[in-house]
């Protein structure tokens, strides 16, 4: 269910009040119009998409180490996100040459994790999937998937496989990885 993104308000007639009576009906039909506005925007959700950085958007998809964040020459990142309520959606297309990052490899959300109900056992249950190209796997890893990590703005990229424990991919200098994740998000800051 949708409902409209925008209600008009109508404003009292001049000479109805006094004009501090009309100078804070104004503004509460205003507060009230802006409160609407949001309101509309977490039930019917919105979009950051990369190539609209221009118009406002501020998530560009990139790849980051924990160990050095580092930087990469980019020759794809396109990002969508979508957000309903505190539930956020996220795809992404990266790929890159010469990363200086070192560490686990991560890509950088738009907006942070929800925090772990219990902070003495470290919870991650929102797991995603991964395409990788160039990315090479050992020691019986055969497949790749995200991982958006507790109280941060980080999805982690896992590799796993049969027989062996999922563990960390590290930043390599060149790659394409492909992939979505949905999870809980905090609050927006008031």
């Amino acid at each position: 269910m949708t409902i409209p993104d925008t209600t008009i308000l109508p404003y009292p007639p001049k000479g109805a009040f006094n004009e501090a009576q009309s100078d804070y009906l104004k503004l509460l039909l205003d507060k009230t119009q802006e409160s609407y506005n949001q309101t509309s925007e977490g039930i019917n959700g919105f979009f950051k998409v990369s190539t609209e950085v221009a118009d406002g958007y501020d998530w560009v998809p990139v790849i980051k180490g924990v160990s050095t964040e580092g930087v990469g020459t980019y020759t794809r990142q396109n990002g969508w996100a979508y957000r309903q309520g505190l539930l956020v959606d996220i795809f992404f297309d990266i790929e890159w040459t010469a990363h200086t990052g070192t560490g686990a490899a991560y890509v950088e959300l738009p907006y942070k994790v929800a925090k772990a109900i219990d902070s003495t056992t470290p919870q991650s249950p929102f797991v995603g999937s991964l395409i990788t190209s160039g990315i090479s796997f050992t020691g019986g890893y055969t497949a790749a998937a995200t991982q958006a990590m507790s109280d941060t703005f980080n999805c982690e990229l896992r590799q796993y496989g049969s027989g062996v424990s999922f563990a960390n991919i590290q930043v390599p200098a060149s790659g394409r990885i492909m992939g979505a994740i949905r999870y809980v998000g905090q609050f927006f800051e008031q």
